[in-house]
């Protein structure tokens, strides 16, 4: 475990686990925004992510969920090759930690560093791979929510979910932006394009942390909404704001939808995504 902090902003993260961030608290008002939970699940070639394995923020590449890939020749596991790996240290210091995961010709280097109420994330990938190959990157950060907290947009297009197109946050069902109860047995994932400069933030009484991200690096949003609707044996209550690089669940999806980012052998693909810890809201 390796911990970051400044005087706002504390962070852990598991680099024996995929360098998954598993705690991110706001020093000012005691929260943790990350779901906690131990680590879980199966890491192997047959890994099955569910209730018990969503915890933290991880880093899901070159899929989410598990699909074949020509272009890589195989089944993609679920949650790609970085969940639950080890990582090693490049450098680290008492606000900055730069990591990176070596393995199937791929480096995957995640740079966090902290400023105050801020954090950047800074991301670079290499290929040593004999061809190219498609990618879909998301940051899975599993938020744990609590009464009152609100979720707004800015910079998306219409969002999508389930083959339907809504004007955020006026779903058929409900207001997406109002967090609901734990027993509503909700759930919902959608996904949004963002063009420009975008963000996403989800607040209340108890604080906030927002999201910033330019769409011309980073070109779409998902959001998982899961308010007692899943898994069906342990339902969760938990938020998850993920900057993508492709609006699709899956590899083979963003490849059929032409937004499958291709690396080139030797070349080295970069993006940045901020986080930044917000005042409570008044009452």
């Amino acid at each position: 475990m390796v911990t970051l902090s400044t005087d706002r902003m504390a962070l852990t993260v598991d680099l024996a686990f995929g360098g998954r961030v598993t705690s991110l608290t706001d020093r000012v008002t005691g929260r943790d925004w990350l779901m906690q939970g131990p680590r879980a699940g199966d890491v192997s070639e047959a890994a099955s992510y569910r209730g018990a394995a969503s915890r933290g923020w991880d880093e899901c590449f070159p899929t989410i969920l598990p699909c074949q890939s020509a272009g890589w020749g195989e089944r993609l596991r679920d949650h790609g090759m970085l969940w639950g790996r080890p990582w090693q240290v490049v450098t680290v210091g008492p606000q900055h930690l730069e990591a990176q995961f070596q393995g199937d010709g791929i480096t995957f280097i995640r740079r966090l560093t902290l400023q105050g109420a801020g954090l950047v994330a800074a991301y670079a990938v290499t290929s040593t791979r004999a061809a190219p190959v498609p990618y879909l990157w998301s940051q899975h950060c599993v938020i744990s929510p609590v009464a009152g907290d609100r979720i707004s947009l800015t910079g998306q297009g219409r969002m999508q979910a389930a083959g339907n197109a809504f004007d955020w946050p006026a779903h058929p069902a409900r207001d997406l932006s109002r967090v609901g109860p734990a027993d509503e047995g909700f759930v919902l994932k959608s996904y949004g394009l963002t063009p420009g400069n975008a963000t996403a933030q989800i607040g209340g009484p108890k604080g906030g942390l927002r999201f910033d991200w330019d769409g011309t690096e980073v070109p779409a949003l998902g959001l998982w909404l899961d308010y007692g609707g899943w898994p069906e044996e342990n339902p969760l209550c938990q938020v998850a704001i993920e900057p993508t690089t492709g609006a699709a669940d899956d590899l083979a999806g963003a490849e059929a939808l032409g937004q499958a980012r291709r690396l080139i052998p030797g070349e080295t693909h970069r993006w940045t995504v901020r986080l930044t810890l917000t005042d409570p809201e008044p009452r």
